[in-house]
């Protein structure tokens, strides 16, 4: 078999002390963010610490999944050869809505290329890519709905 046709998997997502229960939620089909009872903050990516107060009262907690975008880049370079069939593909930082500041960052899906803005409404679904449940994000709205 040449290289050019050789089978190339797809980077997994890394599951780490901190973050396992990000991956598990999201295979329940649960959006988990770790949140400080001492301050009452969100924190995202996790760690061992709250990130505003320094507490180690931190846990996982169900968030809505809804948010904005609040920047994107429509990616046309394979930057990964298990990548090379999904070209072009929006990245998206996404605030949720839970609170100012907090932000992912993950696919946009079921997003025409025009139709991507700052601002945009957003909700999360979850894509399922071999033994992984990602979190991606597509627009709230229905285009077809939407009056231009």
């Amino acid at each position: 078999m040449s290289e050019s046709t050789a089978y190339v998997s797809r980077p997994r997502p890394l599951a780490t002390v901190y973050s396992r229960f990000f991956w598990d939620g999201a295979r329940r089909g649960e959006l988990l963010i770790q949140h400080c009872t001492a301050c009452s903050r969100f924190a995202h990516p996790p760690g061992p610490i709250c990130p505003s107060c320094g507490s180690q009262e931190i846990a996982p907690v169900a968030v809505s999944g809804r948010g904005t975008l609040h920047s994107f880049c429509l990616i046309h370079h394979v930057f990964h050869p298990a990548f090379k069939d999904q070209v072009p593909y929006f990245v998206a930082r996404v605030e949720l809505q839970e609170q100012k500041g907090l932000f992912l960052v993950a696919n946009l899906r079921n997003c025409p290329r025009d139709g991507a803005r700052v601002g945009l409404p957003l909700r999360v679904l979850f894509e399922t890519v071999g033994e992984d449940v990602l979190p991606q994000f597509e627009p709230a709205l229905s285009f077809e709905t939407v009056a231009p």
